[in-house]
């Protein structure tokens, strides 16, 4: 399962981006429109950092910044690590750990191509998981005891 390849599991996929500039609040706006927990700082030529829902939590509220007066580039994480389409979801895994973040960028060609978050590795080893199931389950009917 882990095996698998990111690009198999994602697709394509829109990167939501924004400036380094934009305020903490802005950002968590664009992020709710868009259903998203991380937004690219930057653009996908050249990422500044990457800002996350637990950036949100842990850099802006909890430390009592005013989030409509806080940009991202003071809050964001930067020099974001980056995988690449063709890595397995246990490199990503490995790569969040090792950053001990929950996503991590997707590049390709020198342009970040997408987002994945651990969740989205756990959607797809549940969903393997069910389709293997369903495989074998399809397999045993009629099958003589």
């Amino acid at each position: 399962m882990l095996e698998r390849k990111i690009q198999q599991v994602l697709g394509l996929q829109e990167v939501v981006s924004t400036s380094p500039e934009t305020s903490a609040t802005d950002a968590a706006k664009k992020m709710a429109e868009h259903h998203v927990g991380a937004i690219l700082v930057g653009n996908a030529d050249e990422a500044s950092g990457i800002f996350t829902d637990r950036d949100m939590l842990e850099r802006v509220v909890a430390s009592g910044l005013a989030a409509d007066r806080t940009a991202l580039r003071d809050v964001m994480t930067p020099d974001p690590v980056f995988v690449s389409p063709g890595d397995t979801l246990l490199t990503a895994m490995m790569t969040m750990k090792q950053q001990r973040s929950r996503y991590v960028l997707i590049k390709e060609g020198g342009q970040v191509v997408g987002i994945i978050s651990v969740v989205d590795i756990l959607r797809a080893v549940v969903d393997t998981r069910a389709e293997d199931s369903h495989q074998f389950d399809h397999l045993w009917q009629g099958f003589p005891v």
